[in-house]
């Protein structure tokens, strides 16, 4: 990583030196929003994905005889419509859910 950092920093050097100002700082701005976006876009994605486990732990472990179904199928179709099929996560989450 330390040769990264330091060829980095020399072409960062360097492109300091040869743009202006406010070139460079509308750079870093839209730098500093993309990575905002993007921490963001994956903290949604994340606490969505905890959520739905957390109400399918809950339900699997709280689930009463004669209890309305309504509320289980209602999470079922959170978990086939919100979370993307991506991860080993999802797939464990869609396989308790259908088993429920």
């Amino acid at each position: 990583m330390l040769p990264l950092v330091l060829v980095g920093s020399f072409v960062g050097v360097i492109i300091s030196s040869i743009l202006p100002e406010a070139v460079l700082t509308i750079i870093v701005a839209a730098l500093l929003f993309y990575l905002l976006y993007d921490s963001f876009d994956k903290a949604i994605g994340l606490w969505k994905k905890e959520t739905i486990a957390i109400q399918l732990e809950s339900l699997a472990f709280k689930e009463l005889p004669g209890a309305p179904a309504s509320e289980l199928s209602n999470i079922q179709t959170n978990v086939n419509h919100s979370v993307k099929h991506s991860s080993p996560l999802d797939d464990l989450l869609i396989e308790k859910a259908n088993k429920l």
